[in-house]
């Protein structure tokens, strides 16, 4: 169970490719923006997302009270969350973060270009 105060968000807009999340409202009622766009989702709501869908998701409270949710899903240790907003990814195996770029197998990143 989560609470959400007023004027935050519940992380950045994300998606796994591996874990499933399944988001109960209990209280109160917040954005859930799902690929950019807001809709309401209140007290009773329930929704869930699959994993490897690409559909990027996450809460804000633009309300004056705290929004009260349940979160539920399975955990697994090769899931990769990526960012779409910011460009990156974390590599839960390894618990790292990092940037999205166009690359290929053969670059060098600059630190090896000594």
């Amino acid at each position: 169970m989560e609470r959400l105060a007023p004027g935050k968000s519940s992380a950045v807009a994300h998606y796994h490719t591996k874990e499933e999340e399944h988001i109960y409202a209990m209280h109160g009622e917040a954005t859930l923006y799902i690929d950019g766009e807001p809709h309401s989702f209140s007290q009773g709501e329930y929704i869930c997302f699959n994993a490897d869908t690409g559909i990027s998701h996450k809460l804000v409270n633009h309300s004056d009270q705290d929004f009260v949710f349940l979160v539920v899903g399975n955990r697994d240790i090769h899931d990769v969350v990526v960012y779409p907003e910011n460009n990156k990814v974390l590599v839960k195996s390894v618990n790292e973060i990092y940037a999205r770029r166009p690359t290929n197998y053969w670059d060098k990143d600059e630190i090896d270009s000594e």
